[in-house]
C-alpha cells in the first residue's frame, strides 16, 4: 500500500469515527448545544428509570499544522467525566455543527497528508416522550 492510499484510509476512518461517537449520543439527547460558545458541541439527557442526568461534551483540541483532534467527555451527575478521543487529523475549516430541532447537521473533514474526506452526517433527536 502506498502512502497516498494510507493516507485516504486513515482520513475516512476519522471521519467514520467522528460519526460512529456523535449520532448515538445526539439521538439520545434531550437538549443540544452546538453554539459553539465554549466548546464544539453539548448534549444533555436524563437516564430512564435511573434518573441520572448525562452530560456529554465534545471539543476540539490542537494537534499540529492547524489540526485538531476532537475529543468526548461524559459526565453523569455532574461527576468527574470519562474522556476519549474520537478522532484525529480534524481539519476545523471543514468541520462544523448546526441544530435545528429535532436534528442535528455534522459536517466533519480530516485531512492526512494531501488526503482528506468530508462526511455529512444528520441525526436527529428521539422524539420526547
Amino acid at each position: 500500500m502506498n502512502t497516498r492510499t494510507s493516507n485516504r484510509m486513515t482520513a475516512v476512518r476519522q471521519v467514520q469515527q467522528a460519526g460512529f461517537w456523535v449520532s448515538p449520543d445526539v439521538q439520545m439527547a434531550q437538549s443540544v448545544d452546538a453554539s459553539g460558545n465554549s466548546s464544539f458541541l453539548t448534549l444533555n439527557w436524563t437516564e430512564y428509570p435511573t434518573g441520572n442526568n448525562h452530560t456529554v461534551v465534545y471539543n476540539l483540541t490542537d494537534m499540529s499544522a492547524g489540526l485538531k483532534k476532537l475529543q468526548r467527555s461524559h459526565s453523569i451527575n455532574d461527576g468527574d467525566p470519562t474522556v476519549i478521543l474520537v478522532a484525529e487529523y480534524i481539519d476545523p475549516s471543514g468541520t462544523s455543527c448546526s441544530y435545528t430541532d429535532p436534528a442535528l447537521n455534522f459536517t466533519v473533514t480530516a485531512t492526512v497528508g494531501e488526503e482528506s474526506e468530508t462526511r455529512l452526517y444528520e441525526v436527529k433527536r428521539r422524539p420526547e416522550t
